[in-house]
């Protein structure tokens, strides 16, 4: 009955929007959703704080970073009935939907079942389902949000006594910089140096140009409205200030897909990089830093279609759409990405959840040794990783043994 309930008031509410011409459905994928950790503050907020020295050095090779979340203080999962999730969200993209397939995986090997439910952009729906659920038998919420709903998805936990916690964004109140809700987030100004000092260390090699740098462009592609893409491109600008101050003023153009129809998807990064590569044929070859996959792999067919493919690189934040890539046999310039895989993302969130559920601890007392001087909640920095196309499978093996070490199977 829960499950028919929930579903059919999605249905029904989406069958609304159907008829009013934006279509869709509780199971569309869009390639247009923020990339993990993303949330749609002001620009002005105040950044995050430096990740804790407690967190291993992101340099980690090709094994996957270790963070201790707590996972060993849970009580035998089997041992208990099985628990029943669900994640709540306003759109999916492709991590997103990896997001909920690593749910399931590791829900098989810590006793709980995974639903989840998208409201196709509609957060007066999400506000619903989040109540509807509330009023199943879910034990236990991930509910993504940003800081234009989190007061009223507070509202509604409290007074319904929910146990979640946020999925990909933080919860931040935006004229204190001050997390809200303990969860996960991506370091976005490390991730955006780290990809553009691979990009200047790698561009002569991997290009097989003999170019002068001053006939190289260099961009990085953002929407600029979201705080954490605006962190990813202060790191990369950041690098390339620090190596090549005289390019930062010469040859650099930082890219906005704000004036574009779809902000976040390939289209928009396809059209800006297009345009301004167009403009500027004076230089010979582009080194160019997404923030998100969507725009890099826009930004790399522009390039490769107007003849800059084999003389310019591409690295993004995220792998999930260009792994597949590579497993296609691509080979073009979209060359690397800075990776933290699902589960670690999961990894933390499920055991924050399962330990809230035990009643080990509150939102206001997980991973207090995580937890960024000044603020009320922890918000772990994950580690990451730069992954390369002849590095890619090494990297995905690792990831597989990350999850058969941290969630073994039953027994």
């Amino acid at each position: 009955m829960k499950r028919i309930a929930v579903v059919c008031l999605v249905l029904a509410m989406t069958a609304t929007l159907i008829a009013c011409g934006d279509g869709g459905s509780t199971t569309s994928t869009s390639t247009s959703a923020p990339s993990p950790g993303t949330s749609e503050l002001p620009p002005q907020v105040v950044a995050p704080p430096p990740a804790p020295e407690a967190l291993p050095d992101i340099d980690a090779g090709f094994e996957v970073p270790f963070v201790d979340f707590g996972t060993d203080r849970l009580d035998d999962p089997w041992a208990r009935d099985p628990y029943q999730l669900v994640y709540l969200i306003a759109f999916h993209s492709p991590f997103s939907r990896a997001m909920v397939e690593t749910y399931i995986k590791i829900g098989e090997r810590l006793n709980f079942t995974m639903e989840s439910f998208d409201t196709n952009r509609d957060y007066d729906l999400l506000m619903n389902l989040i109540e509807t659920c509330a009023g199943q038998d879910y034990d236990a919420m991930i509910i993504e949000g940003d800081y234009t709903i989190m007061d009223r998805i507070f509202e509604i936990v409290n007074e319904y006594d929910i146990t979640f916690i946020p999925g990909l964004s933080p919860y931040i109140d935006a004229p204190t910089g001050r997390y809200r809700m303990a969860s996960t987030v991506v370091d976005s100004y490390a991730r955006g140096y780290m990809c553009m000092n691979y990009l200047l260390d790698n561009f002569m090699d991997l290009s097989s140009v003999d170019f002068d740098w001053d006939e190289v462009g260099i961009a990085t592609i953002e929407y600029s409205v979201i705080s954490d893409f605006n962190e990813r491109v202060a790191g990369a600008e950041a690098a390339l200030r620090e190596r090549y101050p005289d390019l930062m003023a010469s040859n650099y153009f930082p890219l906005d897909t704000a004036a574009e129809a779809t902000v976040i998807s390939a289209e928009a990064g396809y059209n800006v990089v297009a345009a301004t590569i167009s403009a500027n044929p004076q230089y010979k070859g582009w080194i160019i830093h997404s923030v998100v996959e969507d725009m890099a792999d826009g930004g790399s067919r522009a390039l490769e279609d107007l003849g800059y493919g084999s003389v310019s690189l591409v690295t993004s934040d995220s792998i999930t759409i260009l792994r597949p890539k590579w497993d296609a046999g691509y080979e073009g310039a979209w060359v690397a990405g800075v990776d933290t895989p699902q589960i670690q993302w999961a990894h933390a969130q499920i055991t924050g959840l399962l330990l809230m559920l035990e009643g080990k601890e509150t939102p206001e007392t997980l991973w207090p040794n995580l937890r960024g001087a000044g603020q009320d909640y922890t918000v772990i920095r994950l580690p990451f990783t730069m992954v390369e196309r002849h590095t890619y499978v090494d990297y995905i093996a690792a990831v597989d043994r990350y999850i058969d070490l941290h969630f073994p199977s039953p027994r």
